[in-house]
């Protein structure tokens, strides 16, 4: 809860976040202007603590990874008899 009319406040815009717009943060009294970039650093760490996880990749599905693993064989064996037919 906020008391009396004067508090200092940093507010961080984010360009393209899709959870957060903006981010403020309400400064403790009697906080100089000298540790600004401490207090820029550690609003920043919290926003990118506080970004989404990233999608995990799509896999194969099993029927597709069967699929690839049959016709990677078949194309050896048929390169094997291509081989033995072209010595004899």
């Amino acid at each position: 809860m906020l008391k009396g009319c004067q508090k200092q406040v940093v507010v961080l815009r984010g360009k393209c976040g899709d959870i957060f717009e903006e981010a403020y943060f309400i400064l403790r009294s009697g906080t100089s202007r000298a540790a600004l970039p401490e207090m820029l650093c550690e609003a920043n760490r919290i926003v990118e603590a506080t970004k989404p996880c990233p999608q995990k990749k799509k896999r194969l599905s099993p029927y597709v990874k069967g699929m690839i693993v049959f016709a990677v064989g078949f194309a050896v064996g048929a390169g094997i008899v291509l081989l033995s037919v072209s010595i004899a």
